[in-house]
């Protein structure tokens, strides 16, 4: 397990920012969506974490669940 839905939530609490995005301009949402983080996405998600943006290579969150049949929105 890569998240730590308690971890996301204190930092979200604290004032991280849900959209933030490494170097190559990935999200947290779409490691969240590609590693099957459930709870990580819930928390983002509520906090506001945007679904559509889309880094420099066209990839975005729906593109990593789209990759994961088993992952969906609704388990939100």
């Amino acid at each position: 397990m890569f998240g730590s839905r308690t971890i996301v939530r204190i930092l979200l609490k604290a004032g991280a920012d849900p959209n933030i995005r490494n170097q190559e301009g990935v999200s947290t949402l779409y490691f969240a969506t590609m590693y099957r983080e459930t709870h990580c996405l819930q928390a983002l998600w509520e906090a506001g974490a945007d679904t559509e943006y889309m880094d420099e290579e066209g990839s975005y969150a729906g593109r990593a669940r789209g990759q994961d049949p088993e992952i969906s929105w609704s388990e939100l």
